[in-house]
This record gives C-alpha cells, structure tokens and sequence, in this order.
C-alpha cells in the first residue's frame, strides 16, 4: 500500500510539474497494473507450475529439488555465514542511522522539490529495511539475501545524487557483503532454479545500480548542453581572470604560478600606441594579482603572462597575435553597453553557453552566483581557489572571463553548502580565497565582511549585494550592507541615469524556501525607501532560479504604498537542470539550461536611456525580451 501511495504521489507531482500529460500517467499506471494482476493470474494457476519441483508456487514444496546448491558447505560453516550476514546487515543499517544523524544523507544540490522531499525518510526507510532484512535471515534466508540487495542497490542509487557513480558502486558493494554471506548461507540448501533466478535479479540489481547512478549523477552535475568550442588557454598561468575594468585601470589575476616567485604582464594597445610591463610577487597561492594603470579610455588591449620575467621587449604585432588575451576599456562617459549574464554553472563546466555569451561582443559579464556547485563548507581558501580553477580555467569559461570585464558575487553553492549563511564554516576561507582570486571593485578587505560592491560604467551605476555572507533567520544582508544598499540605490538614481542592481537570490515571491521571501520586513524596508526617494530609473538582475523571466514591474514593489516597482530580469541556468522560482513574471518565465540573460543599455547622453532585457538559449533562441525607456534625470 505504502509503494501504491508513493507511486500516486510521484504521479501527481510530474503532472503538477508539466513534466507529463494527465493521459500519459493514466495510461502508465494503467500499463503497470495490468502487469501485476497479470502476474497474479499466472502464479495463481499452480498446475502450470508442476514441472518446477523447487518452485513456490507448485503446491508441492516438500518434495526436494533434483540438485541443491552451488557450493557445499558443512553446516557449521553455513551457520557461521548465516550469522555473519544478520550481524553486517544490522551493522550497516546502525552505521547508515548514525551517518544519517550526524552528517545526513546524500540529497539534490539543489535543495527543492519532490524529490528532496521522500530523499530522506527513502533512504532511511532502506536501512530500516537492511535491518528487517537481516532479522528475516534468521529463518527465510532466500528471501533476506534479496532484501539486503535490494536495500544495498537503492542505497547506491540515492549515492549518486550527490556523489560521483564510482563512490556509489562502492557503496553498493558494500552493502552487498551482508546479502552474499547471508546467500552463501541459503544456496547450499537451494535448488539450482532458485539460485539462478535470486541470481540473475542480483546480478540485475548491480547492473542496475551502475548505470542507474551514471544517469542520476548526470542529471544532477552533468552538462546540459553540447560542449564549447573553445581552446584551452596557452600561457604560464593555469587560468586568467580579468576585472576591476575602468576607462583607464584593470585587473588581472593570474593562477598557476610558482608560490613566492615573479611574475610579470605585458600589454599593448592593439592598435599601435601605449604598451607596458607589471611585475609582482606571486602568493603563498600560486596567485599574482596584477592592476594595470594609465590605459586609454575606450581602447583594445592585448596581454600576455609570463612566470619568469624576461627582458623588457618591443611589443609588436606579433605579441598582439599570441597575447593571452585581449581587452578593451570603457569609455570616459556616455556609452552604448551590452552586458551578458548568468548564473548555476555545474562544476567544471565547459558549456556552449559560454560561447554565446562571448559572441554577443560584450562589454561586461556579471556573474550573478553559484559558478560552481562544490558547496565547499572548507575553512581553508586553498579549496576555493582550486575550485575557482576548476571553473574557469574551462575553455569555455575561461575565453570568456578573460577578455571580458567581470563582476562576480556569489550565492550558496560557490559560498559554502546549500542554503547557507553568516553561519557557514566556509566565512573565512571563502571570504579570502575571493580577495585573492578574483578581481573585483574594492570590496571591504575583512574576509568576514561582505563582498558588496559598486561600480560606474558611463552612466550607469551597477550596485552588486552578497546575500550569502551575512545572512542569518533575521536578515537577508546585514544591517550595514542593508544601509549601504538604500543609500547607493538612493544616491545613485539621483547622479546616475541608470542604476543596475545585481541582486543574486530572486526578490519575487510570495513564499519560497531560499529567497526574498523569507525577508518579508527587510523587503519592505528597501521598497519602500525605493517609493520615498522617487527611484525611477533602476532595474535589477538576479539568479540563483533556473530560469530567464522578466517582470516589467508589476510583481516587483512590496512598499507599504503598493507603488509599481522596477523591472526584474531573471538570468539562469547556465549549465544546471531548469525549474521555476519565485514569480509570478509579467512577461512569463521559461525554466532551462544553457541559459542567459543579456541587458542592453543605449545611451546618446541625452535625455533618455533605453534599456533591453532578454532572455537566450545557448543555441541562439531568444525566450522572452522586453523594451523599457527612463528619464535620464541627472
């Protein structure tokens, strides 16, 4: 009953889903139980079975089968295997309690739906029934031997949610030992029929399980889309970060290199004029931060990393052809910008979304959070790093990243674990691997601090928040990140024809499990310093749902007032599986993956800014678009 119920349930919920049609469930549980009552049919007509002297439902179990057993063991023996296959069995189940409680069981990274919701009492539902299993091998071996397997199998199967499929076939052999030794016990008093049959549903079960795991492991962390076409890098450094762009500065952090060594960037214009050298030390993490001064507004760069400086050479042509990279500036006033961004990338992955961020020519990626899915809770910032690598030091990512103007915040997959917060053992090492790793614009240098940040391209003002490093069940950001907000979207709507807040965790929601929502006062608190100063001319980006939706406004205000809001652009999944979050979204939302958002800013320096915000697939298809207008009030 309890399997029928779940079966209904799981039905329910795909429909609930869109995931199938009403009809398609109907007709399968139709299907399935057309295949049980015809089953029961079968087994209920014992004559058929007469042939089968060993079979259970011949009517005539006392007779003996014609050869038992596989191998032969003394009886002594088979009692000792016996014993030995109930006390492993009630020893993992204790084992698999324990882990349960002390450091839980494996769940979806993603920390949502049906799925995360029967993963728990599943998994210990199975270890309950390894326990089951191993007192019911005391007298019904056969049928004990079958149950641990099946329990080992499922066990395995949950593994891979979170594990790679190799830790998950281990696993499941583990779990096996109890059901081999229990089967040893029982097959030498078998028919070689039941052998076969316990054997080959065994056997099946494993087979099963390693190709099952395979399937749900890719699900969960595998690519979603065809791979980049882009080349791995070739220079010194392992990968190449470019940031902190202005008129006239950059950053460049370079990884790979020799801890406590020099290393050195060159740089030219590509068109003939200024070039360069900076020299560094490299950290104590093979890291070398390079910020590069007096460049020319609006101008093509290229540059190449060197491990070992060698002597100071004219730049030519041929530099610029095997530079690393190339670059160009922002402009020193109004400017026409196209910014790409995103969100929830897999770890390590090399999508062909990043090809087409790159290919849209842009003048800024955001990185809006969860550039990887590691959920580190390690205190130690080597960890990060490294996984920062792992990202984009992937061709894909990595063309992309160094050669375009990034802003990158975190949510909680690249900040710590799942839904985590202030309280995350990750604060410190993260909050310095980021310093150190990534280029960014003069975020507070404290590692415990947040990573908030604002920056000024032409006319318009891109505020970025960290919703992850102070968050506690009280407040989304922090009382001081909180009063550094109001005042730079306040401040800067004023001096500023455009504001852009870069807002990683969605704010439309009436009820969620890890958004706005939860935030309810601190919401109304911005909103409604937003209606008093008369802002006007902002719009946000956010991440985190795997989606692109556009909301003109309408769903966005939660002011005390009621007062239409700013227009919200939804930008993700990057590389991870689509669902929807939050809303709901005047222009609709479109779950995916290989997804992105693109902001288009036009700006003459006249009286009016126009602004585009639209929604793309890796493959060129453009899901939803909206055009706005704002008064360029300065």
């Amino acid at each position: 009953s309890a399997l029928v119920v779940a079966v209904v349930l799981s039905a329910l919920y795909r429909v609930h889903q869109q995931s199938h049609w009403p009809l398609d469930v109907v007709a399968g549980m139709t299907f399935g139980l057309t295949a049980v009552l015809a089953t029961r049919w079968i087994l209920a007509h014992h004559h058929w079975h007469q042939s089968c002297a060993c079979c259970p439902w011949s009517g005539h179990h006392q007779q003996r089968p014609w050869a038992q057993g596989l191998v032969r063991f003394p009886v002594s023996a088979a009692r000792w295997l016996r014993r030995a296959g109930v006390g492993l069995a009630l020893a993992a189940a204790a084992g698999l309690g324990v882990l349960a409680l002390l450091t839980g069981v494996p769940q979806d990274p993603e920390g949502y739906g049906f799925a995360t919701a029967i993963a728990r009492p599943a998994q210990l539902g199975l270890a309950v029934l390894m326990a089951f299993a191993g007192v019911l091998a005391v007298r019904f071996r056969g049928l004990a031997a079958f149950l641990m397997a099946l329990a080992a199998t499922g066990l395995g199967l949950f593994a891979s949610i979170q594990y790679p499929p190799r830790f998950a076939v281990i696993v499941t052999i583990a779990l096996l030992v109890p059901a081999v030794l229990t089967w040893l016990a029982w097959q030498h008093q078998a028919s070689m029929g039941s052998i076969a049959v316990l054997a080959l549903i065994t056997t099946a079960a494993v087979a099963g399980t390693a190709s099952g795991s395979s399937m749900i492991y890719r699900h969960y962390f595998g690519p979603t889309h065809p791979s980049s076409r882009a080349k791995a890098l070739s220079s010194d450094a392992h990968w190449l970060w470019l940031g902190a762009v202005g008129p006239r500065t950059a950053t460049v952090v370079a990884a790979g290199l020799h801890p406590q060594s020099q290393a050195a960037l060159d740089f030219r214009s590509v068109e003939p004029g200024g070039s360069g050298r900076v020299q560094v030390s490299v950290d104590e993490y093979g890291l070398a931060r390079f910020t590069l001064t007096g460049l020319e507004p609006a101008t093509r760069y290229a540059y190449a990393v060197t491990k070992v400086p060698k002597a100071n050479t004219v730049l030519g042509d041929a530099f610029v052809n095997n530079a690393d990279a190339t670059f160009t500036t922002f402009a020193d006033g109004p400017q026409d910008l196209l910014v790409v961004l995103g969100s929830c990338a897999r770890t390590g992955s090399n999508g062909a979304v990043f090809d087409a961020m790159l290919a849209e020519h842009p003048d800024l990626y955001l990185a809006l959070g969860d550039l990887h899915y590691s959920n580190l809770s390690s205190a130690d910032p080597n960890d990060h790093i490294r996984t920062y690598g792992s990202a984009v030091g992937q061709p894909g990512q990595s063309a992309l990243v160094r050669s375009i103007p990034t802003a990158y915040v975190w949510d909680d997959h690249d900040y710590g674990s799942n839904d985590s917060g202030a309280d995350s053992p990750s604060l410190d090492g993260v909050g310095t691997a980021y310093r150190r790793a990534v280029p960014h614009y003069a975020v507070n240098p404290e590692p415990e601090s947040p990573i908030a940040q604002a920056f000024t391209v032409g006319r318009v003002r891109f505020v970025l928040t960290d919703n992850r490093s102070q968050r506690t069940t009280d407040t989304m950001l922090g009382t001081q990140q909180e009063a550094w907000l109001i005042n730079e979207l306040t401040a800067s709507a004023k001096s500023h024809a455009l504001v852009v807040w870069a807002n990683p965790t969605p704010w439309i929601s009436a009820a969620g499990s890890d958004d706005w929502s939860n935030y309810p006062a601190e919401r109304r608190r911005i909103s409604n310093a937003l209606v008093a100063a008369s802002v006007d001319n902002l719009v946000m980006v956010s991440g985190d749902a795997h989606m692109v939706a556009i909301d003109d406004g309408t769903n966005s205000n939660y002011a005390t007032s009621g007062a239409k809001g700013f227009p919200v652009l939804q930008a993700a999944a990057l590389d991870r599986p689509g669902h929807v979050k939050g809303g709901p979204y005047s222009e609709g939302a479109f779950p995916g993956a290989g997804q992105y958002g693109v902001l288009r800013i036009d700006d003459d320096g006249g009286d009016v800014i126009n602004v585009g915000l639209s929604g793309r697939t890796w493959d060129g298809k453009e899901l939803v678009s909206l055009e706005l207008s704002f008064h360029a009030g300065q």
